[in-house]
């Protein structure tokens, strides 16, 4: 069935390529990393033009996938074109699927598998920290994630202090005297058997607490963390958002103390959806944000159009979730793609051959999504080196956007029928 397509397909591409008139055609080069291709689930890439129309497509199983896959497609004058990855999630027998477009690309595009951590249960260690020559402690806290309640009590005149830290944290206990309004403070990096004695007069003499101001009030959760020789020290850390909402993050600072960089992950998607990765010298006194329209101009089941010149975001991710039934796995498709240099971003999600449908029967729900999720980006440090159109991966990078210290705004809506 592939050479009738492909001859179609040669067909299509020799007559709209001709120079007739002013349609020139030039070849653009894309490349498909090895990883990328290895990936269990992928079945097709295919290219496409932003009203949907096919310029290129094959099976994953049709490619050597011991090399990355270099090709080209003739685009005509004024097209841009996309390369979508097709793949199949298989969840205990339940087949679903999960496609990738990457819109706008440019000539040498590299397409690389994104940095994901593998979900793992976090590995803790046990913590002992013994403060000799004390009376008696008002209040005792161990920050960072912790796998049970720190507990401390009295043993003549030493303060034990026993908890389980996650593994390769640093150790900041924070410790309140008698008659003291103040915390002090033991940090030490994790070694041996974690087993610490320390006389009262070595502690750090106090523990500020600094105000982080948030652009909107909201349950804030994540983390700031301090790095010292590459250990990560807690200065904030909430693991699920809070009862109440705030628009300051308070986080300690142990007076004196100096750190090599200070890394922030904060989140708070159910009001404003917004979220902050950065790594810092210094923290600012106010994260910023950016102006972000929650609506699309139009939106329909295979395309969709904001007006990107309302916005000040760089980048952006729309995200289409499907129904296969109760108790099935959720199918998406995900856009990505910029939009800082365009009054108006438009897209139609690329037409399926027929031979798709018959491997993988669950795309026929590509017609009827049920929600669609609109995200903007915004990079704030060392950008201008950065090309989309070269690199589109990189923006699912989690580890690359916070090194480029990103700002994220979201909004997620149902599609009503």
């Amino acid at each position: 069935m592939n050479k009738p397509f492909c001859y179609r397909h040669l067909c299509i591409v020799l007559l709209v390529c001709l120079p007739i008139g002013t349609v020139l055609c030039q070849p653009l080069q894309i490349t498909v990393d090895r990883a990328v291709l290895e990936q269990e689930g992928l079945k097709a890439l295919m290219v496409s033009n932003q009203y949907g129309v096919l310029r290129y497509f094959t099976f994953q199983h049709k490619l050597e996938t011991d090399s990355a896959h270099v090709f080209s497609v003739m685009r005509r004058r004024g097209e841009e074109l996309a390369l979508t990855l097709v793949s199949e999630e298989d969840r205990d027998g339940l087949f679903s699927f999960s496609n990738t477009t990457y819109t706008r690309l440019k000539d040498g595009a590299r397409v690389r598998l994104p940095n994901k951590q593998p979900a793992t249960r976090p590995a803790f260690e046990t913590v002992n920290l013994s403060v000799e020559g004390i009376r008696g402690a008002q209040d005792v806290k161990l920050l960072g994630p912790l796998g049970k309640r720190t507990a401390y009590s009295m043993s003549g005149t030493n303060l034990e202090i026993g908890g389980l830290l996650r593994e390769g944290s640093g150790i900041l206990a924070l410790i309140q005297l008698p008659d003291e309004d103040k915390y002090r403070y033991y940090m030490n990096s994790m070694e041996g058997d974690n087993r610490f004695a320390v006389p009262v007069q070595q502690l750090g003499d106090s523990v500020a607490y600094r105000r982080l101001e948030m652009p909107y009030a909201g349950r804030w959760e994540g983390q700031i963390t301090g790095m010292q020789d590459g250990v990560p020290y807690y200065l904030f850390f909430q693991p699920r958002p809070p009862s109440s909402k705030s628009g300051i993050v308070r986080y300690a600072w142990p007076v004196g103390e100096r750190f090599d960089s200070l890394q922030l992950r904060l989140t708070a998607l159910e009001e404003e959806g917004s979220a902050y990765f950065g790594t810092y010298d210094e923290l600012p006194d106010r994260l910023p944000s950016f102006r972000f329209v929650e609506e699309f101009s139009s939106l329909e089941s295979k395309g969709f159009t904001f007006a990107a010149a309302e916005e000040e975001g760089d980048y952006y991710a729309v995200s289409y979730y499907y129904s296969l039934g109760e108790g099935m796995p959720i199918p998406s498709w995900h856009v990505w793609g910029p939009s800082n240099d365009r009054d108006t971003v438009d897209f139609i999600l690329p037409d399926l051959p027929t031979e798709l449908f018959d491997m993988m029967p669950e795309l026929n729900e590509v017609v009827a999504p049920i929600a669609v999720d609109k995200t903007g980006f915004r990079c704030t440090r060392n950008c201008e080196a950065y090309i989309y159109g070269k690199d589109p991966a990189a923006l699912q990078d989690k580890d690359w956007r916070f090194n480029h210290n990103f700002v994220t705004r979201r909004k997620l809506r149902d599609i009503e029928e």
